[in-house]
């Protein structure tokens, strides 16, 4: 009899479910398919991952629902990221719904992809599983209807693509990933582009993607992406398009159809009389937007100058901008290599630099890495509050045990010893008020928010955006709502941590909601919850500069100052540029040396060698610098005096990015047992693609801190702002980030932290370039031989630079 009730239910919760009607799941893809193999795909850890679901809806009537994913957070709850709502009517065929989960990796089993209605469960299905992509190696997404081919050149071999391999062969010091899909396959929200690096989409049609599509390409672009676009038979539709505000040149740029680009093959390929594959359709670029570069120029006929290849910044990322179709200019060049150099920031890898990485593997294995994703979750679990009350609680036990012999002592001495019981229940008695008084200090002491964040600005503007971790604990058992201050801001649990997963007897469940940002019924268990989010906002105040770069030394002009304008203090900084001495898209920088001593060029120096760095002093709220550089200066003057007196060893340069980047990821013995949190690890992470662990021109020269550890943190990587009239000012300041963490919709504002200020401010430059001694330029036998620069080929034939050039 008792299963009749249970029968009853069953038959009942059928009935409605039949009633209605028949809901079929396919999962048609999740992550990005690696174009070295279609079935294949690939994901990132700790970032979200896309999942394209069909759902084929058979029933009566319109119906509404949700598609859910389940993941465990990092204490082993149950996040249930929710798509709602989805509409489904009958008779309307497939309907493909873009999901969005942050999945563990790596990926052990499929994940289970649900559609509930009315607190139903009417369908369910398992996705595919897919490959883990270290976030250490640079993803490109091409959506072309062609796919640019010469990228697969770029990319790593399959079986590399997952791997941790050292010294790998690939063309370029950075490690390239290719994955492929169609335009139409595009997510419709930001944060499904969130592991992809660069995309890549040639003769775009803007009109086949959505408005959700196309705002989610700007908004990515806008977060940190970077975009190349390479116009073509589709220009007009580009150039009416939402896209074309991300344009480094006129939309209403006309065209002009051409079957030659003399100067381009000149430059890339060193054909005199060259001639393209067919007849293409070229932009005539005239006319850049303020702030944009022009990297390539040509003549074309009755046109006259134009800008071939173009770039400009928007927010945090930005957009390369060819006036032809990318597969043309690609196939043209000689290797195509040289093209990806110039749309990629791609530096070659030189044989020796390679040679270098195997022969140091061992030694950079067994060491302790550095982890970035320490580095900004660390500060943000109490680690301080809760040592501190270790601390106490063994000095109120050492206290009470010196009290208990003392007293027993003490009464035994007067003949009082009888007494000792009642004097020991009067002490467990005052002990045990005083521990409770230190139990509800403890949970007053290590309650609240603590906050670190990495938010990006332009010089002189409040506008701000970027990435923030926080450590959330709660005295009371209770469930709440998080989400985060700002517009287009979303928050997530943690998910990855340098130890395995907490977990607890009874795992609860909450729901994450990616398109709102919201995380709901959150339990908190009078223990520390973590979160990370992307925020934009407006930060009170802004960073000023004015920065002047002489050519010829590589020095800041001592009328250079900055000026921290933000409502907080920074304790110190730094500020990275562009070599001025080296010629522009030159691969191998020139030191010193090589200009007064006529030395021949050393091969294969590391990129983050091409990149000048002088620190900063710290800054009140208002302050002003200028000349904060003499002592830098003063430093090398003096080392390069030494050397001069007793030559020993490459001659000392000016600090670069190299050198600095070997301090941040530096590992003493007493890093070996203690935690990693040191915030000058953020900067590792804000210069990931220009760091390399070896200088293959120096090969007992390396970072013995083994190859850093990216993963778990999404790419802040803003490598990419560096370039002709532009630095970059990273400050640190020991303040909570302006994000914001709210609860049921009332803000928590953080006690603590500390937060990475990156500003693009621009440079310009003062004096003449060194003049560079016969022979300076020439490579050893074994180097490969030196591409020429765009001003050699410029030198060819004058061109007129189109207006928004830089000199």
């Amino acid at each position: 009899m008792t299963r009749l009730p249970a029968l009853l239910l069953i038959f009942v919760i059928a009935s409605a479910a039949l009633a209605q009607g028949r809901v079929d799941l396919k999962v048609r893809s999740i992550g990005y398919p690696v174009a070295a193999d279609a079935d294949a795909a690939v994901i990132r850890d700790g970032q979200w991952t896309p999942i394209r679901v069909e759902v084929t809806f058979d029933g009566p009537a319109p119906l509404q629902g949700e598609l859910r994913i389940d993941a465990p957070d990092l204490d082993g709850d149950v996040v249930s990221f929710v798509e709602s709502p989805v509409v489904l009517t009958p008779g309307a065929g497939p309907r493909v719904v873009w999901c969005y989960a942050v999945v563990p990796v790596p990926m052990s089993r499929p994940l289970r992809i649900s559609f509930y209605a009315d607190g139903a469960r009417l369908a369910t299905t398992d996705s595919p599983t897919a490959g883990w992509l270290p976030n250490r190696k640079h993803l490109i997404l091409d959506i072309s209807d062609s796919a640019v081919v010469s990228l697969r050149r770029a990319a790593l071999k399959p079986e590399h693509v997952s791997d941790l391999s050292i010294g790998v062969a690939r063309p370029f010091v950075v490690e390239y990933v290719v994955a492929g899909m169609s335009c139409e396959q595009v997510p419709d929200r930001w944060i499904g582009l969130e592991s992809v690096d660069t995309l890549v989409w040639d003769d775009p049609d803007p009109t086949r993607l959505s408005d959700a599509q196309l705002d989610a390409i700007r908004s990515w672009v806008r977060h940190g992406g970077r975009l190349v676009l390479g116009a073509g038979d589709n220009w007009q539709k580009l150039a009416r398009s939402p896209l074309a505000e991300l344009l480094p040149f006129d939309p209403a740029s006309t065209t002009e159809v051409v079957r030659s680009l003399p100067q381009y093959l000149r430059q890339m390929s060193g054909q005199e009389d060259g001639a393209l594959p067919r007849e293409i359709t070229v932009v005539a670029a005239r006319q850049l937007r303020p702030g944009a570069l022009r990297l390539s120029a040509e003549r074309l006929p009755r046109i006259g100058a134009i800008s071939l290849i173009s770039m400009s910044f928007h927010g945090s990322g930005r957009v390369v901008a060819t006036a032809a179709p990318l597969r043309i200019l690609a196939a043209a060049a000689r290797p195509e290599t040289r093209f990806l150099r110039a749309i990629l920031d791609a530096h070659p890898a030189h044989p020796r630099f390679l040679e270098s990485e195997r022969s140091q593997a061992f030694a950079m294995t067994m060491s302790r890495g550095v982890s970035t994703h320490a580095a900004v979750t660390a500060p943000t679990q109490f680690t301080g509050a809760g040592r501190s009350l270790l601390y106490l609680a063994l000095l109120f036990v050492l206290l009470y045990a010196v009290a208990a012999v003392g007293s027993y002592a003490w009464l035994r001495r007067r003949g009082l010893a009888h007494l000792s019981w009642s004097v020991f229940a009067g002490f467990a008695v005052a002990g045990g008020v005083l521990s409770l008084a230190m139990v509800g200090a403890s949970r007053g002491f290590s309650r609240g928010v603590k906050a670190t964040g990495i938010i990006d600005l332009d010089a002189g503007a409040s506008e701000a955006r970027g990435a923030a971790w926080f450590g959330y604990s709660s005295p009371t058992r209770q469930f709440v709502n998080l989400s985060l201050t700002g517009t287009g801001s979303y928050l997530r649990a943690l998910t990855r941590s340098g130890s395995d997963l907490a977990t607890y007897a009874t795992p609860e469940r909450y729901t994450a909601l990616p398109g709102k940002g919201l995380l709901r019924d959150v339990p908190m268990r009078a223990t520390l919850k973590q979160f990370e989010g992307y925020w934009s906002g407006q930060v009170r105040g802004a960073v000023r500069s004015e920065l002047q770069v002489h050519r010829g030394s590589g020095r800041l002009d001592p009328a250079s100052w900055v000026r921290n304008d933000l409502d907080v203090p920074t304790s110190h900084g730094f500020l990275l540029y562009l070599d001025p001495r080296v010629a522009a898209n030159r691969t191998l920088p020139a030191r010193v040396a090589d200009y007064e001593r006529a030395d021949r060029r050393r091969p294969a120096t590391p990129p983050a060698d091409l990149v000048l760095v002088v620190p900063l002093p710290a800054l009140k709220p208002g302050e002003m610098v200028k000349d904060w550089f003499r002592s830098t200066y003063a430093h090398h003057d003096a080392a390069a005096a030494s050397w001069d007196a007793s030559p020993l060893g490459p001659r000392p340069d000016l600090p670069t990015l190299f050198d600095w980047q070997a301090r941040w990821s530096a590992r003493t013995l007493g890093d070996m047992v203690a935690p990693v949190s040191d915030p000058l690890e953020t900067l590792l992470l804000s210069t990931r693609s220009l760091y390399q662990p070896v200088r293959s021109a120096n090969p007992d020269q390396f970072l013995n801190s083994a190859v850093v550890d990216f993963e778990g943190v999404a790419g802040r990587d803003i490598s990419h702002w560096l370039a002709r009239g532009n630095a970059v000012l990273l400050l640190l300041s020991p303040t909570p980030p302006p994000a914001v963490l709210q609860r049921n919709g009332e803000p928590l504002p953080a006690r603590d932290g500390f937060t990475l200020y990156r500003i693009r401010v621009p440079i310009s430059y003062v004096g003449a370039a060194p003049a560079t001694a016969p022979g300076a330029d020439g490579s050893p036998d074994d180097a490969p031989a030196e591409e020429p620069s765009e001003n050699e080929a410029d030198a060819d034939e004058p061109v007129e630079l189109p207006p928004g050039e830089n000199p």
